[in-house]
């Protein structure tokens, strides 16, 4: 029998770090071998989540340099951060020079220019090499990245895990620049995304109580002022060649996960052919095929997506206006967060 791959989770009260636990607990190749939080040091996990008795028999070990520097990769294989921004370069440098796979879901490492990290999220860091070393971990567009790094054994693979609705906008989109950008007007995109009320995070607000968001539908951080906005600028601008101008407008919607985005953009001419588009679509996915382009008038919807991988894919043509409108739909925590960070490690231990 092949050896289990051990993982450690810090940030694991989290959203996002649960359903981590959930998504590596369903499968026979994967180990939990540690669970970190500094706040709940030496407590019994399945004590804090009770749901979790007789299925993890694990202590919180603590998120502090003495803990990280007593790890080696002979203990663990892969360490995932799931926690807020600015905790992960703490630590991903010692673990990557050790020969351990950082995989880290919070915005660490998603730029490749480390003052616009900076700039958005006021932290000063002295990681540059580690930056450097970096993959952005978006699977379907990356792989090859991903798998070249995982090819050198100089040290461990370092990846930074693409945000949710940043994920879904890259599937709607990134085929058509690819396709046709000469056709385009790349300063109309307009994403408007819509997700469950875990894309907030879980976290004691207010604004997050149930009666304040049931039967309600709110908009945050608009005018430009939302953190994913640099991370589309550039990954699109990539792919185009050239700078793309975004509007992003995100929502929080009265459901628990899932993830919508519908998409704009200005085209250049009004003969444009939405069958032959879609097949392009199908063929840039063919070796994804968790990723579903619909026949016409099918409409995405979440619930198809929540806890999996998938995303479903509508392309349409406003003729009069010029505009092609692709929608998106995803599970914010599982391919938005923790189900790609898996797929990240399948590349990575498929090389091993």
């Amino acid at each position: 029998m092949k050896k289990k791959l051990r993982c450690g989770i810090f940030g694991s009260t989290g959203y996002t770090g649960l359903k981590l636990i959930d998504l590596i607990l369903q499968r026979d190749d994967l180990e939990i071998v540690f669970i970190g939080s500094e706040q709940h040091k030496g407590e019994k996990f399945s004590k804090i989540f009770p749901n979790y008795q007789n299925r993890i028999n694990l202590n919180f070990s603590g998120l502090n340099n003495d803990f990280i520097n007593s790890l080696d990769k002979n203990q663990v294989d892969f360490v995932f951060f799931a926690t807020p921004n600015g905790v992960c370069f703490q630590y991903a440098p010692s673990l990557i020079a050790r020969g351990i796979h950082v995989i880290d879901l919070s915005a660490d490492y998603r730029f490749r220019d480390i003052k616009t990290y900076e700039a958005w999220y006021s932290f000063n860091r002295t990681d540059l090499e580690a930056n450097r070393s970096a993959i952005y971990g978006l699977v379907e567009f990356n792989h090859q990245a991903i798998i070249s790094k995982a090819q050198d054994r100089s040290q461990g693979v370092l990846i930074g895990n693409p945000g949710c609705y940043t994920t879904a906008a890259i599937l709607a989109l990134t085929p058509l620049l690819k396709h046709s950008p000469q056709n385009l007007d790349l300063d109309s995109i307009i994403i408007d995304g819509k997700s469950g009320i875990s894309g907030a995070g879980r976290k004691a607000e207010i604004k997050l109580l149930f009666s304040e968001l049931n039967d309600s539908c709110s908009p945050y951080n608009l005018g430009g002022k939302h953190r994913h906005i640099p991370e589309l600028e550039m990954f699109f601008g990539d792919v185009a060649q050239k700078p793309c101008g975004i509007v992003f407008s995100p929502h929080l919607i009265p459901m628990t996960q899932g993830l919508l985005v519908t998409c704009y953009i200005k085209t250049k001419s009004s003969q444009i052919d939405i069958s032959e588009l879609k097949n392009f679509y199908r063929e840039t996915y063919q070796n994804f095929p968790h990723n579903y382009i619909l026949e016409d008038g099918i409409y995405p919807q979440t619930a198809w997506a929540v806890d999996s991988n998938r995303s479903y894919i509508q392309i349409d043509f406003d003729k009069p206006q010029n505009t092609l409108i692709i929608t998106c739909a995803i599970d914010n925590l599982v391919k938005g967060a923790g189900g790609q960070g898996l797929q990240n490690l399948d590349l990575i231990a498929g090389q091993a």
